[in-house]
């Protein structure tokens, strides 16, 4: 599967439409940004599968039929990247500050595109060569 050759553009595109959005599950979740910002950067939905919900209940339960997200993501062709390779475009997999629960996330020019309940859809930067233990960053396969 290869990115469209505007792939970076598309993607700090999308972040930049999401930015500043408030959390709604099923619509700018950390799941469904991720799904958005790989569907700029491929022109497809590359999480197929992972269930559609509207509410944090049927979000748990999706989850629960998805499985392990690692697991999820390498099933669908991704590699894992250690942390200081990061570059634009990866899934970052970290327990949400605020919950504990796993979140995603996406690498974009440096910064990383999340969202919480209480902050909506953010840019970070990016904490290079000082990630938090317990991280994973997944790369979507390039051919």
């Amino acid at each position: 599967m290869l990115r469209r050759h505007d792939w970076n553009e598309r993607l700090v595109g999308y972040a930049s439409g999401v930015r500043g959005e408030p959390f709604r599950w099923g619509t700018t979740d950390c799941a469904y940004v991720v799904r958005g910002a790989l569907r700029a950067m491929y022109g497809k939905d590359l999480l197929l599968g992972m269930g559609s919900y509207r509410t944090m209940a049927s979000a748990l339960r999706a989850a629960r039929q998805v499985g392990p997200v690692g697991a999820f993501l390498r099933g669908r062709g991704f590699d894992t990247v250690k942390p200081n390779f990061a570059q634009s475009g990866d899934v970052v997999l970290f327990r949400g500050l605020e919950d504990g629960l796993p979140q995603l996330g996406v690498v974009v020019s440096g910064k990383l595109l999340v969202t919480t309940p209480t902050d909506g859809v953010e840019l970070h930067r990016l904490p290079l060569g000082d990630w938090p233990a317990g991280v994973r960053l997944y790369r979507a396969p390039q051919a």
